[in-house]
């Protein structure tokens, strides 16, 4: 929820890649960051903004290695996920009383870890339904 101006435009780059979601989320690379996690080794780190709001953070990390020691940091971390769903992808979740963890795994062996949070949405979902009636009613008054 953290407010886009808040974050040091130095740190960041327009994100090569995006993973959206909605149309109107802005996703940056974070530049500088430590990128030994255990034994992952993260090869980016994602924000996405929405209304201008930090609304998820993806980890992302290459390779078997990589994605096993994120799995296993993530374990130690928050103990053993609450969902394990096997399709193509193996994706573990984490939920707590405020925010989702989403470890997903490619057919490659890459995973992603998203971090999103329920009162976040909520607060983007309001200021959404915010604007879209002031834009209404500001139509309405051009009729």
């Amino acid at each position: 929820g953290t407010p886009l101006s808040q974050f040091n435009p130095d740190d960041l780059d327009s994100a090569s890649s995006t993973y959206m979601f909605r149309s109107d989320t802005k996703s940056y690379d974070v530049k500088n960051f430590d990128k030994q996690l255990g034994a992952a080794q993260i090869e980016s780190i994602q924000l996405d903004f929405v209304q201008d709001l930090l609304q998820g953070i993806r980890v992302n990390v290459t390779g078997n290695q990589s994605s096993l020691g994120l799995k296993e940091a993530l374990i130690a971390a928050y103990g053993q996920s609450d969902q394990d769903k096997k399709s193509f992808t193996e994706t573990l979740t984490w939920t707590g009383d405020d925010c989702t963890v989403e470890l997903s795994f490619d057919m490659t062996g890459n995973a992603t870890a998203t971090f999103t949070s329920k009162s976040v949405d909520a607060k983007i979902a309001a200021i959404t339904e915010q604007k879209a009636k002031a834009a209404a009613a500001a139509g309405a008054q051009n009729l």
